[in-house]
């Protein structure tokens, strides 16, 4: 088995290091593969071309790469400039999305999520007027990648007091405006109502990633994880619930396992001391892509026919979690300097 993991992972490696158009994938695994090398290859027009997603994870990969490195000289000015850049970007969602002031960026249409296919997107853009949505995935990500970023900013002597302001007004206010007792998972918010969206999608969860729930919350989430996102005979974790009627057909609309979602999960499962779910989901990813191949999306039925992907092949993504998940420690990421 670990040789099969280590063709994969050399396969998944030559992948992204073909790929340079997609070179922030490629900073997910060079921690890994050839350690200190990122910010060598991350150029002005990188930076340019990322999308909304892309944008909050890289300070999330510059802290898995350089958050216990030894920097030269050189180095740690590319980092400076980097990580200036990302504050910039952090920021600016609070100056332009924070409508109301209450640390809660929106984002105004499903292409601007991580989570483009969640089933609460079709509803809110139904309605009959901007769809202002304060998504807890997008949020938990944003609280992750603020955090990353005051490692690196203290550890480079930048002044981010205004982003230390803004991230503790986030995680108050999802925890107050978001979190739903009841269901114990955080609800996505349409701003223009202010109504909560009870929903199936696996979004709900994303915040232990940034330990934005207390202990207790982290329980209940995970209740939810085992009730609705587990069976014998499915991979973890698809999309939405198990046992919404729209995820009995595998598409990325209804339930299909997405990489990066659970890849995301492992380290938030970690983060509450939940090793026993990260130990499986992590061995559940690395043969669901060590068997199948880079893909976007995979089937989340359990088979021994057919392929499980779904997609376009020889996606960047799958392959970059696929060497970040078999190298790391089972540790999260924060916690290793």
């Amino acid at each position: 088995m670990e040789t099969l993991q280590k063709n994969v992972a050399d396969a998944a490696w030559q992948l992204l290091s073909q790929k340079t158009n997609r070179i922030i994938w490629k900073g997910l695994a060079s921690a890994h593969r050839s350690p200190g090398s990122f910010l060598q290859h991350l150029t002005a027009m990188d930076l340019m071309h990322l999308t909304p997603t892309e944008r909050l994870l890289l300070p999330i990969f510059l802290w898995k790469e350089y958050g216990g490195t030894m920097l030269s000289n050189e180095a740690e000015q590319d980092l400076m400039i980097a990580v200036g850049t990302c504050i910039d970007w952090q920021l600016s969602w609070y100056d332009e999305r924070d409508l109301d002031q209450e640390g809660l960026p929106c984002l105004f249409s499903a292409k601007e999520s991580i989570m483009p296919n969640a089933p609460y997107w079709s509803l809110m853009q139904r309605i009959d007027h901007c769809c202002e949505v304060q998504e807890p995935a997008h949020l938990a990500v944003l609280v992750w990648s603020n955090e990353c970023l005051l490692h690196l900013s203290g550890r480079l002597g930048l002044d981010a007091k205004e982003l230390v302001e803004q991230n503790e007004l986030t995680v108050f206010s999802m925890n107050d405006l978001l979190w739903d007792t009841e269901y114990g998972i955080f609800l996505p918010r349409d701003r223009t109502t202010g109504h909560l969206h009870l929903t199936g999608s696996i979004g709900g969860v994303i915040p232990l990633i940034a330990e934005i729930g207390d202990q207790e919350q982290a329980e209940a989430m995970r209740i939810i994880l085992e009730a609705n996102f587990i069976e014998d005979d499915h991979y973890w974790f698809p999309t939405v619930s198990l046992f919404n009627e729209d995820c009995q057909v595998d598409t990325p609309d209804s339930g299909a396992v997405d990489p990066l979602i659970n890849w995301l999960l492992y380290y938030g499962l970690m983060r509450y001391d939940f090793d026993d779910l990260s130990i499986r989901l992590r061995e559940n990813l690395l043969h669901l892509i060590g068997e199948y191949g880079f893909y976007p999306y995979y089937e989340h039925k359990i088979s021994l026919l057919g392929n499980r992907g779904l997609g376009k092949g020889q996606n960047c993504n799958s392959a970059a979690v696929f060497i970040d998940i078999m190298k790391s420690q089972m540790q999260h990421p924060c916690y290793s300097t």
